[in-house]
């Protein structure tokens, strides 16, 4: 695990709440510029749902993920 792992981790565990949408987006951005080559699998999309905008929203923070991104999404 990256030091951005690791520091979201200690933030959350020491706070008692879990990472914000924010700080998920950002570690994502982030460790994947180190990776020549991603893999993202998203099994059951459409059972997100039940969250408002989660969906698109995923798909909108896995699209940032260009060019080295090779994605499978199941519904």
């Amino acid at each position: 695990m990256s030091n951005g792992i690791y520091a979201i981790h200690e933030r959350c565990d020491r706070s008692k709440r879990h990472p914000t949408y924010g700080e998920l987006s950002a570690l994502l951005q982030s460790e994947s510029r180190y990776l020549s080559k991603l893999f993202v699998v998203t099994d059951a999309l459409d059972e997100y749902s039940h969250v408002d905008d989660a969906a698109p929203k995923l798909l909108i923070e896995i699209q940032k993920l260009q060019p080295s991104l090779h994605l499978l999404v199941t519904s």
